[in-house]
């Protein structure tokens, strides 16, 4: 299978940087990850994971599980419902630091440096699918669809998949909102792209309605809020003081008592797909 545009750029960043280790954390989280633990922000991160671990457990634990484009950071927090771990990534220096988090735990475990859009595993192999914050890293529709075919190719029927992307409409952010419709627009984003600052990998995030389209034919689809604000609002905006600590109390909520509801309003999601059985 021929591999999509759009992934050689990720995968050379990833391979040569972000996954570099430096004051006992990665290029990566340090770039991407947030800057605070307040009680506002910890209470919608452990309703984010209840949300996670309740969908993955629809599966019936102990999972295999297959996480993809987890690269140096598995997803610990749910490795107790696993019999079986497999972490699929295309940048192998990724790879090698997640297996020095996984020699922690008792654990068959699988890493395997291949792309997702072309997974060398069988059909129907796994219980459970995770993906987070990396199919939108695909530069084209066409990668992005394959990569969610793959990942359901592999999914046994009746199982489970959950994806963690970001929706390029969130309502409460307007700017952000005008951004990405100016970037999705023809001529409008060529425009757009010799003025603003290259980012250093490809963001193209489907709109929610395209990203259900492509998956029902899978199976059932749920969509759920993953976080009100995105990476660059959770490193800049406080929750101590003024109208930061208004903002994060409002989203912790909407997060927290409607998860459903607000998904359109923030800047990321999480998809559920219960494969069919038929």
């Amino acid at each position: 299978m021929a591999q999509p545009s759009g992934t050689p750029q990720t995968k050379a960043y990833y391979q040569d940087g972000g996954w570099a280790e430096r004051a006992g954390t990665t290029v990566e989280a340090d770039t991407f990850g947030g800057t605070e633990d307040g009680p506002l922000r910890l209470a919608a991160h452990h309703a984010r994971l209840a949300r996670i671990r309740a969908a993955l457990e629809l599966a019936v634990p102990p999972l295999s599980l297959l996480e993809a484009g987890g690269g140096g950071q598995p997803f610990t927090q749910v490795l107790d419902l696993c019999s079986h771990y497999t972490n699929i990534d295309f940048a192998g220096a990724g790879l090698d630091v997640a297996q020095r988090v996984l020699d922690d735990f008792d654990l068959e475990t699988e890493l395997i440096e291949a792309d997702m859009c072309d997974i060398p595993i069988p059909d129907h192999t796994f219980d459970a699918v995770y993906s987070a914050h990396a199919i939108y890293h695909i530069a084209d529709e066409r990668g992005q669809r394959q990569a969610f075919s793959e990942l359901l190719r592999v999914l046994r029927p009746g199982g489970v998949a959950v994806f963690i992307l970001a929706n390029p409409r969130p309502l409460l952010f307007p700017v952000r909102l005008a951004k990405r419709i100016i970037a999705d627009t023809p001529g409008v984003s060529a425009m757009a792209n010799r003025v603003r600052k290259t980012p250093p990998i490809p963001y193209k995030p489907l709109t929610i309605s395209t990203m259900t389209g492509i998956l029902r034919p899978h199976g059932t689809v749920s969509v759920t809020t993953a976080g009100m604000g995105d990476y660059a609002f959770n490193q800049r905006v406080t929750e101590y003081s003024g109208r930061g600590k208004q903002l994060w109390r409002l989203f912790s909520w909407l997060e927290t008592s409607h998860p459903s509801r607000c998904a359109r309003f923030g800047n990321n999601i999480q998809i559920t797909v219960t494969k069919a059985t038929a």
